[in-house]
């Protein structure tokens, strides 16, 4: 960065150019002829940024754990060029079938008109296809010009293909600058050489707007983009619940059983193994047809066993009993039979504790084996409440938000019935046409399950979660596209992350960051519907004085701007050095107070893991709050575990409390050149007044000691870089020392005896003399003039006469008229003959005093 802008000391000066994502133009202020950068094949001279605000890093806001991104705006001139990439589409096509992410085919309705080979955009992506048939676009070279590939569903607004972009509105820029020498001449053979530099980086929010000589667009940050909510949220009506369950094909069921006469001296014994859905398809039947399989596949395996189980064992029957359906095996009687010992068996599990069946007398010539215990376990038949309520363990649910194949295996599905909800996990998933079957349901602790009668007419929402260390969890959600192809963290369901290529995230600040020291210790339990980023992640981030922003990586070539996770505290591990020598003055005061947040005494910490909230964690500050009221913040932070969270949160909370009382924050306006981005530790040395260390005693003008940057702007225009810090110190703030013009004499020009200048003066200056105790030394001069002390006066008294302020001379320093047609004006004099109440006032708009 500083070899870059070092130069523009010594008459460079930069030339902006940018490129937009799937457009293969680079839009340059001026014809460069350099190399264009790789997939972008043409060049033209119509940009203009001259009315775009500052950009950069407004500031980081430290209750939210992000960085405040400054818009951009840019315009591209009425060119042909410009226009031809504006104007509507001549060919349009329609995909058949959904097109994933990694497909090389696109299946359409017609390419008629069509290129034998060329170019096609369907969403934001830009797709090179290389041959075609009627119906298909083949050999595609996915993912060109900067777009991302993506899956494009049939059947939705984003099946059109067209060969011009119908979208503008979502993509991604990048503002580029390079270097031209004092000739005009641009360094360098490439646009994409060491010698140029990323500027800033974000996405198009609107649609081009069409002007007189153009057409203009507006962008946001690369950070505001997190505040933007996910649209991972998959909602709809439920419309069955235990009409219809998933076959558990892989089942297999075992009954061994022995009957023992009455010495309990064995009879007979016999082993049946039956897998009652074995050949079949993993499809959804009625717990009418699955107790129909169960007990037509028992009575084959009988069979199969033959004798003693043909003797001995009857029919696999079903009765319903307080609206819960218990499964019954006949036995047969025989007379030397006195009792039948059973043991079940599923999927190798023993279920032991079922009755055994006793014969007495020869009065029975069968008896019913209730299994109970059997139904109790097994997912296809409902358990029940104590109160007898059916309790379904399945539901079938019509998405009316949301596509059925995007839903994850396994998660946790939310159903509401009027003021009664229940979250349950579920652990099978299928689909049937338009219909999404969740299996399994197991309610979440603590919560009380809804009978099938809730479940009429319910709403169902199903939580897309991710668990794991919060650094982890972070990329997953800024990576995650559903296609897997954005990089390692491309891992969650489509919607539920922003599909941020891996580029534009440096993970390792992550790492170092958001997973080390206490926070480093936690591991979260996140649902991202229908929450943004800062939702997820502002909590966790803000408390423990962190903050992910889009800033520049200066010790690559280039500059990328990536996302960066960056501390907000104070440190004095410091990367550079600001000096006096840094600040520029040319167009206003170089040293600006900033108003900074207000400073809480009260923090309450939020859990909502998996999106179920709970009662906050609190931490007081009691005396400041009774000694100056209550300031609350609160932080979500969805952790695991309540106990592990507070033990975390409690340092970091000690010092909110403590140390963010006495920071500061202060704005610069330095060199570019000043290697000094957002999140870095700086050290300042200025001997600039109105900056004031107030931790001295007395207070020492001007500050050396830490800061830390929390905002960088670049004024596009000027060059000039304004930088906020927050520092161990504070702003001396000086008002400007009255000018007040004479509007009246007595006595002669050169000797006044009193002199009389407007009644808004008065306060001031008898404030000047009642703090004196006497007459005060006050300066003359005439605009234009220097002022100085051979010209000055003493005055004794002030008074408001008919309106004016009539100040008495007593007497006289040098040998000066006055005269009210010259504008003559009187001022405070210099330092060394100041009073204290004289002290409180600026010299000049640079805020310092007189020497």
């Amino acid at each position: 960065m500083s070899t870059f802008w070092n130069p523009t000391s010594y008459g460079f000066a930069p030339v902006y150019w940018l490129t937009v994502g799937g457009i293969p133009v680079v839009f340059t202020e001026r014809t460069l002829g350099l190399a264009l950068p790789s997939g972008w094949g043409l060049e033209d001279a119509s940009l203009v940024i001259d009315d775009s605000a500052e950009v950069g890093v407004e500031a980081i806001d430290r209750d939210r754990g992000v960085g405040v991104g400054l818009d951009f705006s840019f315009k591209l001139l009425d060119t042909d060029v410009v226009r031809d990439w504006l104007r509507r589409w001549s060919q349009q096509a329609t995909i058949t079938q959904d097109l994933l992410a990694g497909d090389t085919t696109a299946h359409v309705m017609d390419t008629t008109g069509w290129d034998s080979s060329g170019i096609l955009y369907i969403g934001l992506e830009r797709i090179q296809y290389n041959g075609k048939t009627g119906t298909t676009f083949a050999n595609l070279t996915r993912a060109t010009c900067g777009s991302l590939a993506a899956t494009h569903k049939a059947g939705t607004t984003g099946q059109i293909v067209t060969d011009r972009p119908r979208h503008w509105r979502g993509r991604d820029v990048t503002l580029w600058a390079s270097q031209a020498d004092p000739s005009g001449h641009v360094c360098g053979s490439s646009m994409i050489s060491q010698e140029a530099i990323q500027i800033w980086r974000g996405r198009i929010t609107s649609s081009p707007e069409r002007h007189s000589d153009g057409f203009s667009f507006n962008c946001q940050s690369l950070d505001r983009i997190l505040d933007e909510q996910l649209a991972a949220k998959m909602s709809g009506d439920v419309v069955g619940t235990g009409a219809e369950y998933l076959l558990p094909v892989g089942w297999s069921i075992g009954a061994f059983m022995v009957g023992v006469d009455a010495a309990d001296v064995e009879v007979w014994k016999t082993n049946v193994v039956f897998s009652p859905f074995a050949g079949m398809s993993a499809t959804y039947k009625s717990s009418g047809e699955i107790r129909t399989l169960v007990s037509d596949a028992w009575a084959a395996a009988v069979v199969a066993a033959g004798a003693p189980a043909t003797t001995h064992l009857g029919d696999w029957t079903w009765v319903q009993k307080g609206g819960k359906w218990h499964s019954r095996i006949k036995l047969l009687k025989d007379a030397a039979v006195y009792t039948v010992l059973p043991w079940l068996y599923i999927d190798g599990k023993e279920y032991s504790q079922i009755p055994t069946a006793k014969f007495t007398s020869g009065m029975k010539s069968a008896y019913d084996l209730d299994l109970n215990h059997f139904v109790n376990d097994v997912p296809p038949f409902c358990p029940v409440d104590p109160a007898g309520n059916q309790l379904p363990t399945g539901v079938t649910i019509l998405l009316t938000e949301g596509d059925p194949s995007d839903v994850p295996p396994a998660g946790k599905v939310t159903i509401k019935s009027g003021d009664a909800s229940c979250t349950y996990i579920y652990a099978v998933i299928g689909t049937s046409e338009s219909d999404l079957h969740l299996e399994g349901l197991v309610p979440l602790d603590g919560q009380t399950p809804l009978s099938v009668g809730q479940f009429v007419n319910a709403n169902a929402e199903i939580l897309l979660s991710d668990q794991g260390a919060f650094d982890v969890l972070a990329l997953n959600c800024l990576e995650s596209s559903g296609t897997g192809l954005r990089g390692t963290y491309d891992v969650l369901a489509r919607g539920a992350g922003y599909g941020l290529d891996a580029s534009v995230v440096m993970q390792e600040t992550f790492f170092n960051r958001l997973g080390s020291g206490a926070v480093g210790t936690l591991n979260g339990d996140i649902a991202s519907a229908g929450a943004s980023f800062v939702d997820l992640f502002g909590g966790v981030l803000s408390l423990f004085r962190l903050a992910v922003v889009a800033k520049p990586v200066t010790t690559e070539a280039n500059a990328p701007i990536r996302l960066q996770v960056v501390d907000t505290a104070q440190g004095t591990n410091y990367t550079t050095t600001i000096l006096d020598s840094d600040l520029l003055s040319h167009q206003s005061d170089p040293v600006v107070s900033v108003k900074r947040a207000d400073v809480p005494n009260m923090i309450s910490v939020l859990r909502k893991p998996g999106g179920q909230e709970e009662s906050p964690i609190l931490f007081n500050d009691f005396a400041a709050v009774e000694a100056t009221g209550k300031r609350e913040v609160q932080y979500r932070v969805d952790a695991k575990d309540r106990d592990a969270l507070k033990n975390a949160a409690l340092p970091a909370v000690s010092a909110h409390f403590a140390y963010d009382q006495t920071v500061q924050a202060i704005e610069l306006l330095v060199h570019p050149g000043v290697i000094a981005e957002v999140g870095d530790a700086i050290w300042l040395t200025t001997t600039h007044p109105a900056v004031w260390t107030w931790s001295t005693s007395p207070g020492q003008v001007g500050y050396d000691g830490p800061g830390r940057v929390v905002g960088r702007k670049l004024n596009l225009k000027s060059g000039v870089a304004t930088l906020t810090l927050l520092i161990d110190g504070s702003l001396k703030l000086f008002a400007l020392s009255p000018a007040a013009e004479v509007t009246a004499y007595g006595g002669a020009a050169g000797a006044p005896t009193w002199i009389e200048t407007g009644i808004q003066y008065m306060d001031h200056f008898s404030n000047a003399i009642a703090n004196a105790g006497g007459p005060i030394g006050v300066l003359h001069y005439q605009p234009g003039e220097a002022e100085t002390t051979a010209q000055k006066y003493n005055v004794s008294a002030a008074a408001n006469l008919a309106g004016a302020c009539r100040l008495t001379v007593s007497s006289q320093t040098g040998v000066f008229d006055l005269d009210v047609s010259k504008r003559s004006t009187l001022t405070l004099p210099q330092t060394a003959n100041a009073t204290t109440f004289q002290n409180l006032f600026a010299h000049s708009g640079d805020g310092s005093q007189w020497g």
